[in-house]
């Protein structure tokens, strides 16, 4: 459910589909939008702020991929390595505060 008073959103979907639906929503409702992604061994943490001029979106870095082969229902995930990437995701938008 979506909320308008919320300050930022912190996303940790597992598929390219759904991470599209909430940058868009992010865009539209001009919120910060902390992603965070991890695969096998491997994990990435960006912050996308529409509210910034020269700040790129999600949808504008990765327009052109196909990475719906890559979800991590299918290749897996270190279980510790998600744990980090979301901790990561916190204190990434906390330390803003």
């Amino acid at each position: 459910m979506y909320k308008a008073n919320l300050s930022f959103v912190l996303d940790g979907t597992d598929n390219f589909s759904t991470r599209l639906a909430v940058n868009k929503a992010c865009v539209l409702a001009q919120k910060p939008l902390v992603w965070g992604a991890a695969i096998r061994m491997e994990g990435q943490v960006s912050v996308y702020d529409p509210r910034l001029p020269d700040c790129p979106c999600y949808q504008c870095l990765y327009q052109h991929a196909d990475y719906e082969t890559e979800a991590c229902s299918q290749m897996g995930g270190f279980t510790p390595v998600v744990g980090m990437i979301g901790s990561v995701q916190h204190k990434t938008w906390t330390s803003k505060g």
